[in-house]
């Protein structure tokens, strides 16, 4: 079978949870692990799709960490 994210967490079929950290995808995806939890191969293009996703964690962790730097700093960041 093919593997995608599902928000909305009602497509039927085995599931895994991942937090929102782009290092937690990473992580998972590097070591195997979302294979061994799904019980399935990630082919390269699944592979592709996950990643594409964990780099949206990324942006917004960055855009998060850097809004919390403003707040305790005072300092606007552009």
């Amino acid at each position: 079978g093919s593997v995608h994210v599902d928000e909305s967490r009602s497509i039927p079929g085995r599931g895994g949870y991942l937090c929102e950290l782009a290092d937690c995808w990473e992580h998972a995806l590097k070591s195997g692990q979302i294979e061994r939890s799904l019980r399935t191969a990630v082919t390269p293009q699944d592979r592709v799709t996950l990643q594409d996703y964990a780099r949206r964690f990324a942006i917004v962790n960055a855009v998060e960490s850097a809004q919390a730097e403003t707040v305790q700093t005072g300092e606007s960041v552009r």
